[in-house]
């Protein structure tokens, strides 16, 4: 839930399309700040308004991520996390 919440708050994304996000949607080799890209939502194939849009990741949210997917995605879900998992199952 912590998880969600940072990336909602840090994202600026609508909760269901932060629920949406999948590992294969974050960049964090990007320059010079991480990257998300937010291209649907729970429920639908697009977005709200059907825009398919980048958001830089904050360096506190890209720490918290960081730590998420080494650490908290596999204790949760008993195995490294792939491209096409949630971000926060």
């Amino acid at each position: 839930r912590r998880i969600l919440y940072a990336l909602a708050f840090f994202s600026g994304t609508r909760r269901s399309e932060a629920i949406a996000l999948q590992w294969g949607d974050y960049d964090d080799s990007a320059i010079p700040l991480g990257r998300i890209t937010v291209r649907r939502t729970y429920r639908h194939a697009t977005t709200k308004t059907d825009v398919e849009r980048p958001v830089p990741v904050h360096p506190w949210l890209a720490h918290v991520l960081d730590g998420w997917r080494r650490e908290g995605f596999p204790r949760h879900v008993g195995r490294a996390p792939r491209p096409e998992d949630p971000i926060a199952p």
